[in-house]
């Protein structure tokens, strides 16, 4: 996250709320609370910590097409995000991730879901296209956060009242940045022959007498430089080509575009 401005008021609750609730926390923990007992704490966390209003932004077992989410937080009626909650001792699975998302995808306008136990947050983004998906947006440790750090109130800021309430909820800024930047994206950007061009540039003013090839830099950066077990992985080859293919579309579109002014210019 970056240049993010935590309102003052903001960062007075969570300094003051979050070290309480993490002994509070650590208390239910040694006493292994249940988890109906864990809901109760999270709720008043959404209130006191992330500043919703208890009584009117938070409701509790959330009806979704006949089956119940633990909690939906909400302002002006619009839920800005559904929240899964687990016993505070239970680990948080696969299976609590895709119960949480199913829940956000079966209620319409619904785009994000928070799984916690209390002490671990994850936060996903939900899509619905034929098929559900969704991408891990944040996963935090709320006991090891420090609220009077920048990088502490950011992460919670990205949850709080005033943080999903900006015209631009920080939780779609974030998820945004991490769309672009992020291993898959500069990976294709590695593999581009401009890269290869510039940095064929740079090795020359290195050394006068040198003339790099284009393949042998190509060769060195997926060989040497980029991690080969990341690059061989089925999965993150599917993502790199798909970057590849749009960073391709840009810059035909760039292409066209730059002919289509030259010709006018020319007329």
């Amino acid at each position: 996250m970056a240049n993010v401005k935590v309102p003052a008021k903001v960062a007075e609750r969570l300094i003051k709320q979050v070290p309480r609730y993490q002994k509070l926390l650590k208390n239910a923990e040694n006493n292994d609370v249940n988890e109906a007992n864990t809901v109760t704490i999270v709720i008043d966390m959404l209130n006191e910590v992330f500043g919703f209003d208890k009584y009117s932004e938070i409701t509790k077992e959330h009806s979704i097409r006949k089956t119940f989410c633990d909690v939906a937080v909400k302002i002006e009626d619009k839920i800005r995000y559904l929240v899964e909650v687990k016993a505070i001792s239970k680990t948080l699975s696969d299976n609590h991730i895709r119960q949480a998302v199913n829940y956000a995808a079966g209620k319409e306008d619904v785009d994000w879901a928070v799984l916690t136990n209390g002490i671990r947050w994850l936060v996903f983004r939900v899509k619905v296209k034929g098929t559900v998906s969704h991408e891990q947006v944040c996963d935090f440790d709320f006991m090891k956060v420090n609220p009077k750090t920048q990088k502490g109130q950011e992460t919670l800021f990205m949850l709080c009242r005033r943080g999903v309430n900006k015209p631009k909820a920080l939780i779609e800024e974030l998820y945004g940045r991490q769309q672009v930047v992020n291993k898959h994206t500069i990976a294709a950007l590695m593999m581009d022959e401009e890269v290869h061009k510039t940095i064929a540039r740079e090795l020359k003013k290195l050394g006068q007498n040198i003339k790099p090839d284009k393949s042998e830099i190509a060769a060195i950066i997926t060989e040497q430089v980029i991690k080969r077990e990341f690059v061989e992985d089925e999965e993150d080859k599917k993502i790199i080509k798909k970057v590849q293919r749009k960073l391709t579309r840009l810059k035909n579109q760039s292409t066209r575009a730059a002919n289509e002014n030259k010709g006018q210019e020319e007329e």
